[in-house]
């Protein structure tokens, strides 16, 4: 025997959760429009099961139940269980009355109803939804935000292309695998797109993130999007960050900044990274050898060979690997020694030997003034210091390279280590100056063996005039005078 529709009314209120859920399960059979309002109070029961009873029985019955759910969905009197089914059964019951209310719904104070708006709308696909869709990427609930990229997916619109793209950086897995999904179907080539390249800098920035799959996520896109990022101004001019953020104070984030520095390859971060050999972390130690390793500096020889003995292995391992690739880096340098140059420091290198095990060496070649290998230039046979001309700061090929001494403009000369001295006609030079401005430069640099400058022959070219006293200098402090 049935029961009267008001006898299973009057039991949705009762105290078992049971009772309430049978008596759903037999008004659902009913499918009158009488019966619709009683079920859309249970949409805020309790109990789950009884819940889930109320939201399947209003989708059977269909239409009649579009209105009152939409009212159910706006009624902030409502708990959030209600609001968020109404949701839910407006999305299977696919009526576009319900789109504007669910588009204001991604508006609502609890996340589980934002979440639940926002996955109705994929399925309407409707373009009114792309702007508040975008905004609601930046909800502060993942889930809400992995909806909004799943329903802009479907909509695919290519206004929601950068929003995507930025949304690719975000803390949550979820939301990281639905944006990348979302733009492979508004276009599989978004990452050659203005959008993708222009933020390449935010992707850099993200290598430091304290979130270990957002930096590896960012560093596989660098790959996509720019394959040369490490060499571009926005990682040049990023640069001072990566190394203040050696000193941040979660290891994670010093871990993600050492590996960037590696990729970047900038001289100014090795003696940062040496530093960090010695950070109390061990992953932040391993990143800091890899990246000298990947920077090939020879400063970092000695440092590396003393982290060889880190209680961590993967420590030692990484040390190995970077002291083996910087011996391969040399190996060309050393073949090519003594014909040298620093291109920094205009200066000429020295040969250097570190012991690794008791029988077991290094063997290295650094400028002798900054000690690094990053700016050598192999081939240099001889280096003419001239002074006058208009050769530039410098001219020449592999093997014989001209270096002005002197700036005009300036009136500064500058140190070098150069095997001849040619003074050239110039209208613009005032030679007494200069010359004595580059003997001074060269004469103070105490580094150099105390007859360097006796070895230095001058070459006085046509056209150059000079007093007696700049001559006689030229004599008295220098090699031959020709």
């Amino acid at each position: 025997m049935v029961e009267p529709v008001e006898e299973l009314v009057k039991k949705l209120h009762d105290k078992n959760w049971r009772v309430r859920w049978e008596a759903v399960q037999a008004l659902g059979k009913i499918k009158d429009v009488k019966i619709v309002e009683p079920l859309i109070d249970v949409l805020g029961d309790e109990n789950f099961y009884v819940r889930c009873a109320s939201a399947k029985a209003l989708e059977e019955i269909g239409a009649l139940t579009v209105e009152p759910l939409i009212a159910t969905l706006q009624d902030n009197t409502k708990n959030k269980y209600a609001r968020e089914l109404a949701a839910e059964v407006l999305e299977k019951l696919g009526d576009t009355r319900a789109i504007e209310p669910l588009i204001a719904a991604l508006q609502d104070k609890e996340g589980d109803v934002r979440a639940a708006a926002a996955k109705a709308l994929e399925k309407f696909g409707d373009s009114r939804a792309i702007e508040p869709l975008i905004a609601a990427l930046q909800d502060k609930e993942g889930d809400v935000r992995a909806a909004a990229a799943k329903a802009l997916a479907k909509i695919g619109d290519d206004r929601a292309i950068e929003p995507l793209i930025a949304a690719l950086r975000d803390t949550d897995s979820k939301v990281r695998e639905s944006a990348m999904e979302a733009l492979k179907r508004i276009d599989r080539d978004w990452y050659r797109s203005k959008w993708a390249k222009k933020q390449v800098p935010d992707f850099i920035s993200a290598l430091r993130d304290k979130n270990k799959e957002v930096r590896e996520t960012a560093a596989e896109l660098l790959k996509e999007i720019e394959p040369e990022w490490s060499k571009g101004e926005p990682a040049k001019r990023q640069l001072p960050e990566f190394i203040a953020a050696l000193h941040h104070k979660a290891w994670e984030v010093r871990e993600g900044a050492a590996q960037a520095l590696g990729a970047i390859g900038d001289a100014r971060a090795v003696e940062p990274l040496i530093l960090s050999l010695g950070d109390e972390d061990w992953e932040v130690r391993k990143a800091s050898a890899k990246a000298l390793g990947e920077i090939g500096d020879a400063r970092a020889v000695e440092p590396l060979i003393a982290a060889l003995q880190d209680k961590e292995s993967g420590v030692r391992e990484s040390a190995g690997e970077a002291l083996k690739k910087i011996r391969d880096n040399q190996a060309a340098l050393l073949q090519s020694y003594p014909n040298i140059l620093c291109a920094k420091c205009l200066l000429r290198t020295e040969k250097k030997r570190a012991k690794v095990k008791v029988l077991k060496t290094i063997d290295y070649v650094v400028c002798r003034r900054c000690n690094s290998s990053f700016y050598l230039v192999k081939g240099i046979r001889e280096v003419v210091g001239t002074i006058g001309g208009d050769i530039g700061d410098y001219a020449g090929d592999i093997n014989r390279l001209y270096l002005s001494l002197w700036s005009e403009e300036e009136k500064r000369a500058r140190n070098a280590d150069i095997d001849r001295l040619e003074i050239i006609p110039s209208v613009r030079t005032n030679y007494e100056l200069a010359i004595t401005a580059v003997w001074n430069e060269l004469h103070n640099d105490t580094s150099r063996p105390r007859n360097y400058l006796k070895k230095i022959p001058v070459a006085i070219r046509r056209g150059v005039v000079l007093s007696k006293e700049t001559i006689d200098l030229l004599r008295r402090e220098f090699g031959p005078v020709s």
